[in-house]
C-alpha cells in the first residue's frame, strides 16, 4: 500500500470535518427529530444515471491559522476589540470558503464531466451532479475534500 496516498486520504478526511467546522456548518433537521430521517432520493441515480451529492471543497488550513494568529496579536496589542476580531475572522473565513468553492467549481467543470448546480458559502458546500463513477473519481482532485449526502445541502 502506498503510504503517501494513505496519508493524503487521511488528511482529506480530516480536512472535511475541519472544513465543515470552519464554515460554521451546522446541519439542522427539518423536524427536530433524532436525526435518523433521510431523504429517500439521496444518492439514487436519475433516469439518465446521474446522481446529485454535496461536495466539500478543500480549505487552506494554514492560511486560516495564519489569519487567526494575526487577529489574536492585534487583540493582544490592543489594536482590535474582541467584537472586531470576531467580525474580521468571520470575514476571512467567508473569503476562504468563497475562494474554495470557486476553485472547486472551476476544477470540476474543467477536469471532470460533473456539473455544479448550486453552492452555499454559508454551508461551505457545492451541490454537484454527474455519474457515480465521476463523483467518486473527483475525490482524487485536490479541490475536493469529501462527498456527503445531498440532503445535507441547504441553499442560502
Amino acid at each position: 500500500m502506498d503510504d503517501a496516498l494513505s496519508r493524503r486520504r487521511l488528511v482529506q478526511v480530516g480536512a472535511t470535518g475541519t472544513a465543515l467546522t470552519i464554515a460554521g456548518c451546522q446541519f439542522q433537521q427539518d423536524d427536530g427529530a433524532d436525526g435518523n430521517e433521510t431523504d429517500d432520493t439521496d444518492g439514487e441515480p436519475t433516469v439518465d444515471g446521474s446522481v446529485t451529492v454535496a461536495v466539500v471543497p478543500y480549505f487552506d488550513q494554514a492560511e486560516l491559522q495564519s489569519t487567526r494568529q494575526e487577529i489574536q496579536q492585534e487583540v493582544q496589542s490592543g489594536n482590535m476589540t474582541q467584537q472586531e476580531a470576531q467580525s474580521e475572522l468571520q470575514s476571512a473565513q467567508d473569503e476562504l470558503v468563497s475562494t474554495a468553492l470557486d476553485d472547486l467549481q472551476s476544477r470540476l467543470e474543467t477536469e471532470t464531466n460533473l456539473s455544479v448546480t448550486d453552492t452555499s458559502t454559508k454551508l461551505g458546500l457545492a451541490l454537484v451532479a454527474g455519474d457515480p463513477t465521476g463523483l467518486i473519481a473527483s475525490l482524487e482532485l485536490e479541490a475536493v475534500s469529501g462527498i456527503i449526502p445531498q440532503s445535507r445541502f441547504q441553499s442560502e
